[in-house]
């Protein structure tokens, strides 16, 4: 793009004051619930059975997670990008791009605030027993699950996205079914993202029901 014609795109098309809304909007919910707000101590029962599972790692650990979220999208579009071959594929990208960030911006804002209700994860006795104050604090905060949220606003969003670039709904062509599983391949590795909470014990099906 020319200055002229990006000056133009940012500020008089609007997608600068989207892409600052979209900014304070992650700011505001990563920092002010965390920093300003503390969950609610919830009552437990030592001997509750369901807040007695083992402390496991992660399948999925959040570096792996944001991955997943940011860089997998990125390069969907950008592939997409260079198959069109066209200075609209590069305007294609960045509105793909800002779709991502107004998810993010309203999925943490879902799961941060939501979280405040203090719902213990199911390894919460054993966490307890480490003694770890980060690690206890984190396990106030299962409900909803954060990794079954942002896998699921990003993989639709990515979903949706080649379910457009392949016309599924607007014509009729040849490899459909291959097209079609292209398609909702990323809800299906979303919906293994999720799963995987439940089976590292890190959350309860509610949690991850709630997520997605």
């Amino acid at each position: 793009m020319e200055p002229g014609s990006l000056l133009h795109f940012f500020i008089v098309e609007g997608y600068l004051w989207d892409w600052l809304t979209a900014a304070a909007g992650i700011v505001i919910n990563l920092v002010v619930p965390a920093k300003a707000l503390t969950p609610l101590k919830r009552f437990y029962n030592t001997t509750d059975m369901t807040l007695s599972y083992p402390a496991r790692s992660s399948s999925v650990p959040s570096s792996a997670l944001y991955v997943l979220v940011f860089v997998l999208p990125a390069v969907v579009f950008m592939v997409a990008a260079v198959v069109k071959r066209s200075g609209g594929g590069l305007v294609d990208w960045h509105h793909a791009a800002l779709s991502i960030a107004e998810g993010f911006a309203l999925a943490t804002g879902f799961k941060r605030w939501t979280n405040l209700v203090g719902v213990l994860r199911p390894n919460w006795l054993a966490v307890l027993r480490t003694n770890d104050d980060g690690e206890i604090e984190d396990s106030r905060l299962a409900y909803p699950s954060g990794h079954s949220a942002y896998m699921f606003f990003s993989m639709t969003i990515v979903s949706l996205y080649i379910l457009g670039k392949l016309e599924l709904l607007s014509r009729p062509s040849q490899l459909l079914f291959l097209k079609s599983v292209l398609a909702v391949a990323p809800i299906a590795l979303a919906l293994f993202v999720a799963v995987s909470r439940i089976a590292d014990y890190k959350h309860s099906p509610a949690d991850v029901n709630a997520g997605w």
